[in-house]
């Protein structure tokens, strides 16, 4: 008899796929690679994705990662250019977090080191992704991406706007998240919004100052490239950044592949409003996985305890960690094929896809792919 559990979740449906077309569905319906070389004028072409490392890849993450895969292997055959994937590891992200006299403070993933223990999820799909299209990656750290030679002259560019920039990208705090850990080896506490940071800038000097409510006062100075490897980022300031970094590249176009939930009002307002026309890179989107109610399939850490237990009743926890997924024995081709499908019919890139959706072509039952449009 089936798990009664089972039955409550049961949504009837035809089985059909259908495919609207409407806005870059309609304009890139079968020009998304073409479109994409004409904007990288550059010898090189870098596409960039990143990822916080404080949990196992889930399927959003794991799609993210093979469109950008995929749109690099249609670059290097149909149009034969140099292509390379970076992968940023966002360590500077939250570990801990603690309020103390009011004022949030964090330490980071590379404080703790817990990210040690999810990092070789990362790299086995990366390398699964290499073996399957043959484009090389690399992966870096915040410290080796804040070595980029361009880096000091963005940052003294994002400080000296600050005012603005700070009530933009930190409407709660209205300040700049720039922030860097107490360099007390037992401590590491970061101010998280960076609301007691204060910024010094001279003929003489550039320096950012910080608090740690243990151990008082600390100054980075700008001008050492070493200091400015220890500097943190939130999100959007980070996005921010590596916009005007990218930018200056000179010898390589860099395309920006992240999921679709940072489109649209975000990137609007948070991105394009703050950038000279030289700096807008190009920017795709990968199609968010979405659970039965539309809301983006998140890492288990962002939602409340017990939240997809319905996806665990269904044995569709696979979904939320590549861990999971290889203990139950999924294989990663059938994403593979399936990304591959996509970006051959680029109209099935500019959408979203259920947990539903997915999950059928686990169990070998792929939707049937309905009209194109009305025709």
């Amino acid at each position: 008899m089936e798990d009664p559990r089972k039955l409550r979740y049961h949504i009837q449906h035809d089985n059909v796929s259908h495919h609207p077309l409407g806005a870059g569905s309609y304009i890139f319906k079968d020009k998304l690679i073409e479109h994409i070389n004409l904007h990288c004028p550059k010898s090189r072409i870098v596409l960039h994705i990143g990822a916080q490392p404080n949990s196992s890849p889930h399927m959003g993450t794991i799609i993210s990662f093979t469109v950008a895969f995929f749109l690099a292997s249609k670059l290097q055959k149909d149009h034969g250019r140099s292509v390379l994937i970076s992968l940023d590891l966002v360590d500077t992200a939250p570990s801990e977090q603690l309020t103390i006299n009011g004022v949030q403070y964090q330490r980071s993933q590379r404080f703790t080191r817990e990210m040690d223990k999810y990092v070789k999820d990362f790299l086995e799909i990366m390398e699964s992704l290499k073996t399957r299209t043959g484009v090389e990656y690399r992966t870096r750290t915040q410290a080796q991406f804040l070595a980029d030679p361009n880096i000091p002259t963005a940052i003294r560019q994002i400080i000296r706007d600050r005012e603005v920039l700070g009530r933009s990208l930190s409407p709660k705090t209205g300040k700049l998240a720039i922030r860097a850990a107490c360099p007390h080896t037992d401590c590491g506490l970061a101010d998280k919004g960076g609301v007691g940071t204060v910024y010094s800038f001279s003929d003489d000097e550039s320096t950012i100052e910080f608090q740690c409510p243990s151990h008082g006062t600390y100054k980075l100075d700008l001008a050492d490239p070493q200091h400015i490897q220890k500097l943190e980022f939130n999100t959007p300031l980070r996005n921010l950044l590596r916009a005007k970094v990218f930018a200056r590249d000179p010898d390589a176009s860099w395309i920006r592949v992240t999921g679709a939930d940072y489109a649209g009002y975000f990137q609007e307002q948070l991105l394009w409003r703050h950038i000279a026309p030289e700096e807008a890179l190009v920017i795709f989107y990968a199609p968010l996985i979405v659970d039965w109610s539309g809301a983006k399939l998140s890492k288990s850490l962002y939602v409340r305890s017990g939240a997809y237990q319905y996806l665990k009743d269904m044995d569709m926890d696979y979904l939320l960690s590549y861990r999971s997924f290889k203990e139950q024995g999924k294989d990663l081709e059938v994403i593979f094929e399936e990304v591959r499908h996509w970006v051959e019919h680029p109209y099935s890139l500019f959408r979203s896809y259920s947990v539903a959706y997915i999950d059928s072509l686990f169990k070998g039952d792929r939707p049937v792919q309905g009209q194109i449009g009305k025709t």
